[in-house]
């Protein structure tokens, strides 16, 4: 927002999205979590208020933030995440929006999404990945395999490429 606008510009955007959250969710507390991310923190009540809340925002940023002589519509990423029959950290939290978010960076335009199970899953088979390979790293867990290129027009093989493989803790090959 501050390349976009200027510092003090983009500030006044800012402020003005924290103004709406915080009086249009009494009941919960704004935060913000980043250059340009907040995180509203509500009790829950039913998935379906969880829906209209969303969509609440949803609607608020296709219309115009005003400021000064300036009115634009700007984009958001909504991410709705469910913690009910559980008590999850605020780091947790924290990490479970930054996955949504970039998980939607290559979207264009507002959107709602939900941090469901299948979402869940992804995000903890990318994290055991990301650990995995720096395990590997460190144990020299990786092998190199060479696959020949065979060119048809020289009747022979020309070059290769190489495969670098990561092995799981088990051994098979991930």
């Amino acid at each position: 927002m501050n390349r976009k606008f200027g510092h003090i510009i983009g500030n006044e955007f800012l402020y003005q999205i924290a103004r709406y959250l915080e009086t249009t969710f009494l009941e919960g507390k704004v935060y913000r979590i980043g250059g340009v991310e907040f995180a509203v923190i509500l009790p829950f009540v039913s998935e379906a208020y969880s829906e209209h809340c969303c969509w609440e925002i949803y609607d608020r940023f296709h219309k115009p933030w005003e400021i000064r002589d300036a009115a634009y519509i700007l984009q958001a990423c909504i991410c709705d995440i469910n913690c009910r029959g559980g008590k999850i950290e605020a780091l947790q939290i924290v990490e479970h929006l930054q996955y949504m978010q970039n998980l939607k960076k290559e979207k264009k335009g507002t959107i709602i999404d939900h941090f469901d199970d299948e979402v869940r899953e992804k995000m903890e088979r990318r994290k055991y990945l990301i650990d995995r390979m720096k395990q590997a790293m460190k144990e020299d867990g990786f092998e190199v395999y060479y696959q020949p290129i065979y060119c048809w027009s020289k009747n022979a093989f020309t070059s290769m490429e190489a495969l670098l493989r990561m092995k799981d803790t088990d051994g098979t090959i991930i």
